[in-house]
């Protein structure tokens, strides 16, 4: 805590504790004075204290997301959205999502030859499906181009998803979110983007 009443209080504890002679005493009074130290300094802090579910979330964030972190630059936004979720600001955690999100349009963008920075989520979407259509017509026959088609496919959807379900209304101030929506937005976030690590990465 960094306060010099409970330096001093220790300081003079530990000067107690080195005396040959002891007196039972003083450490009563040495005690009393540590006691009120950090009483006093106490008070001048504000603390929470999260709820035990969510705080084991909060510890176990980076193991939780540990692909979509490897693969993406994430993780500042990834501990935001499990913290605010978990201290009960619950739109903020769905905002953190979002921008969670939007580094995995990006890298979906970069995988079919599109740039995706200025443009409108809903905009560069429509131009990744465009490009998932002329890749269906142009790729070879097989299970490669079978599987690329599929997670392609899929993962174009999904963006649809989060942009007309939340993205619209978040990131323009017309939606608030309880703690049960911020709570599926924030799985269904952490649960594509570690899909998502498996094929890309920026």
């Amino acid at each position: 805590m960094q306060c010099a009443h409970i330096d001093n209080a220790i300081a003079n504890l530990q000067r107690w504790t080195e005396h040959d002679v002891k007196h039972w005493s003083d450490l009563k009074a040495i005690s009393i004075a540590f006691r009120d130290a950090i009483d006093i300094e106490l008070k001048e802090y504000l603390y929470y204290q999260y709820p035990k579910d969510k705080g084991h979330m909060l510890l176990d964030w980076e193991a939780n997301w540990k692909a979509a972190i490897g693969a993406f630059s994430i993780r500042h936004d990834v501990f935001s959205a499990v913290d605010c979720y978990a201290l009960q600001h619950n739109t903020a955690a769905v905002f953190h999502c979002m921008r969670i999100l939007e580094h995995g349009l990006t890298a979906l963008a970069q995988d079919v030859g599109l740039v995706f920075d200025i443009q409108q989520w809903n905009t560069i979407i429509e131009q990744i499906e465009s490009k998932v259509a002329e890749l269906r017509k142009s790729l070879p026959r097989g299970s490669k181009k079978n599987e690329r088609m599929q997670f392609l496919s899929e993962a174009s959807k999904e963006f649809f998803y989060f942009k007309d379900g939340w993205r619209n209304y978040v990131s323009h101030n017309r939606g608030r979110y309880d703690e049960h929506q911020a709570a599926g937005v924030l799985e269904h976030t952490r649960s594509f983007m570690n899909h998502l690590s498996t094929r890309l990465s920026e």
